[in-house]
């Protein structure tokens, strides 16, 4: 009996252990392993062990091997990969979180003084309103007057978007 090993011990990365094994079952294959590669054992044991590109379940492993089965033995990033991951940044969360309730309510202070001072600011520097008269009384398109020729100085003069009579201004004459 001869069975094709292939053991992959990361899947991101080009290394890889071929050997062939004249065990029995899969068990029988690791103890083997374990002896040529003592290095392996330091690895973690999420593994995955296909046979002829079936997934074989951990109870199975003992079952015999029949002549000329391909044995993968894949290290798979396990569960404790991730749960490290998540733990790593629920204490960056954490000391984030700390640090900006900290840290609250001097920012506050400095939101509501910035927020005073260009309140001030504002109404300080701010334009005067024109001072147009009666308001939409006047205005030609929404006054009772309709629309009038105009010889004034200083009025804006009128874009017009859409169908609206307008009179326009005089801007010079003689």
């Amino acid at each position: 009996m001869k069975a094709k090993v292939k053991y992959i011990p990361c899947l991101f990365e080009d290394r890889k252990i071929e050997f062939e094994s004249h065990n029995e079952t899969v068990l029988a294959i690791f103890v083997s392993l374990f002896q040529r590669h003592p290095e392996v054992r330091d690895d973690p044991p999420c593994l995955t062990v296909r046979v002829n590109g079936k997934k074989l379940h951990p109870l199975l492993w003992g079952n015999p091997l029949k002549d000329g089965d391909e044995v993968l033995i894949i290290q798979e990033t396990g569960y404790d990969v991730i749960v490290y991951t998540l733990f790593a940044l629920g204490v960056i969360g954490w000391n984030v979180a700390q640090a900006a309730f900290t840290a609250y309510p001097f920012v506050m202070a400095a939101v509501f003084i910035a927020s005073v001072a260009y309140t001030i600011y504002s109404y300080c520097t701010a334009p005067s309103a024109p001072k147009t008269g009666q308001g939409l009384n006047s205005s030609p398109t929404y006054g009772w007057e309709g629309a009038a020729m105009t010889v004034r100085q200083g009025i804006p003069v009128p874009i017009v978007y859409g169908e609206n009579l307008l009179g326009g201004n005089i801007i010079g004459g003689k």
